[in-house]
């Protein structure tokens, strides 16, 4: 069976010591991990993607959907599944406008 990528945000993204904003994944089953991979983003990653979209005047839901983008194109997904294709495309870097599906 083909492992699925994902990143899920369960909670508020929380400031770290470092000053950096996490997301808490909490609830997990046993059987989530073993089929998805979790993807993180750097520091420099997860500010590059806050950077490039603010370049473009997009900010609030947008930033958390640009992050989901950088980390599926981190993760190599070769498919990319949502119900919100024209706000994914709009913060998508273009490596991978071709590979969002709506399910």
């Amino acid at each position: 069976m083909p492992r699925l990528h994902g990143l899920c945000a369960l909670e508020e993204p929380q400031a770290t010591e470092t000053g950096a904003s996490e997301f808490l994944i909490s609830s997990w089953t046993a059987p989530v991990p073993a089929r998805f991979t979790i993807v993180t983003l750097s520091e420099k990653e997860y500010f590059a993607t806050v950077e490039r979209l603010g370049e473009k005047g997009l900010a609030k839901n947008y930033i958390y959907d640009g992050l989901i983008m950088s980390a599926a194109e981190k993760s190599g997904a070769a498919i990319i599944y949502t119900w919100n294709t024209a706000d994914f495309l709009k913060v998508s870097p273009p490596s991978v406008f071709s590979r969002i599906r709506t399910p």
